[in-house]
């Protein structure tokens, strides 16, 4: 619509419904790349192996709770295959994404093992995003 253009009262609703169909679909792909973002960051931990055996393996559940927090993954080589595995798609519409980790680790990692603790990295990802978008900044809509 141009400045002064006069709308006609049928077509108000119309435009508003284009409008909120543009946001909605602005939003969705925004919060997607939040959450992949989010999850990349919590991928990307610095303790390295000798760090971690240092400090007796801090996931094993033989220490009763973990000792570092779980929902941080470390980067053990600059090709690391967790970090690297993060994949975000769009859905058939504009109104529907996906984020998921496609590593052959990442199941091992939100379960736990026999050994180990559950990492749950979805959760505290969701989490921390969820956070954020309560926040003014978080909503910059740019076309």
């Amino acid at each position: 619509m141009l400045k002064g253009e006069i709308v006609r009262q049928d077509e108000l609703p119309l435009r508003i419904e284009l409008l909120v169909e543009q946001v909605a679909a602005m939003a969705v792909s925004q919060v997607a790349e939040a959450v992949y973002q989010e999850a990349w960051r919590r991928s990307s931990g610095n303790t390295t192996k000798a760090e971690l055996r240092w400090a007796d393996y801090p996931y094993a559940k033989r220490h009763g709770s973990p000792l570092l927090d779980p929902s941080i993954i470390n980067v053990h080589s600059p090709t690391d295959g967790f970090r690297s595995q993060w994949v975000k798609e769009m859905g058939d519409d504009p109104y529907h994404a996906f984020v998921f980790n496609d590593s052959e680790v990442a199941d091992y990692l939100q379960e736990g093992t026999r050994y180990a603790f559950s990492r749950p990295i979805a959760q505290a990802t969701e989490d921390a995003v969820e956070s954020r978008m309560k926040t003014p900044f978080f909503w910059r809509l740019e076309s």
